[in-house]
């Protein structure tokens, strides 16, 4: 999962992450509610897709010579977009693309292998509630169970292995700032 964020009209709100499961289209509905923007035939899109690795990416496709990616034009039409890339499509403010997930606690998938918490280094068996950190590089799976009193995840302020914040009511580490767009 990934998610654009747009600067609302409303300068009290700011920036506004916008998630992105599978596709999004940054079509006139979408820009022009958060940033006046006119539109673009056929409209811009944001689609994921798995790599040779198995591992998510996220292609921009626009019309050619309609986008900034980083301030330089993209004369083909195709990018693969990177975390905090700013994306400019023409005639519209700035937007800007990021992976950074938040933890949730979720039930636990399982494995080819058993997995141990690096908290309590129990088990971490299928079906239970756990949180994946989502720190870049992290995905490492600990106990988050009510039930059964084990709150692994939020036991220390940040991850064992990476300083991930575990916090689940928090928020983005990364949020555009003002001198990151006009």
């Amino acid at each position: 999962m990934a998610h654009i964020w747009l600067k609302t009209l409303n300068a009290s709100v700011g920036w506004q992450p916008h998630r992105i499961d599978d596709e999004v289209i940054l079509a006139s509905p979408l820009l022009a509610t958060e940033s006046g923007c006119t539109p673009i035939v056929p409209p811009p899109r944001v689609k994921r897709f798995k790599n040779s690795a198995g591992a998510d990416e996220w292609l921009l496709i626009t019309p050619p010579g309609t986008a900034r990616i980083n301030g330089a034009l993209d004369q083909v039409g195709l990018r693969i977009l990177q975390d905090k890339d700013e994306v400019q499509i023409r005639g519209c403010h700035p937007l800007y693309f990021s992976t950074e997930l938040l933890p949730q606690v979720e039930k636990f998938p399982g494995g080819a292998q058993p997995v141990h918490c690096p908290r309590c280094r129990d088990v971490v068996e299928p079906g239970s509630e756990a949180v994946c950190c989502p720190g870049p590089g992290c995905q490492t799976w600990y106990h988050q169970d009510q039930k059964s009193d084990r709150l692994c995840w939020t036991y220390a302020e940040k991850c064992s292995l990476c300083q991930q914040p575990t916090a689940l009511t928090g928020g983005y580490r990364w949020v555009p700032e003002p001198e990151d767009a006009p």
